[in-house]
């Protein structure tokens, strides 16, 4: 699934065993049509490959998998991850300059 959306323009934020979730950052354009387009092919895209996932986990003799697929739409707050960067670039540039 994240390739899938990684391959229509999305960055992923977030994937754990049981979600992943992921934006597009070319809709903060709101006239660029093309990025809206994309949220929905991924979307659509990962209801497609949903037989194909579930044949190829029988095939291996395990259980068939569902799953559910949501959009939104709104600004992203990453100022959590931001901050983090930021202070991990300002500590490597710390260690960096003092010889450590």
């Amino acid at each position: 699934m994240a390739a899938i959306a990684r391959d229509l323009n999305s960055v992923i934020i977030k994937n754990t065993g049981d979600s992943l979730v992921y934006y597009f950052p070319e809709t903060s354009d709101s006239t660029n049509m093309s990025a809206f387009k994309h949220v929905l092919e991924c979307g659509l895209t990962m209801i497609a490959v949903h037989p194909m996932i579930n044949t190829k986990l029988n095939e291996e003799g395990l259980p068939s998998l569902d799953y559910r697929i949501s959009a939104d739409y709104g600004r992203t707050a990453l100022t959590w991850f931001h901050s983090f960067i930021v202070a991990l670039l300002n500590f490597s540039y710390v260690i960096i300059n003092s010889g450590l």
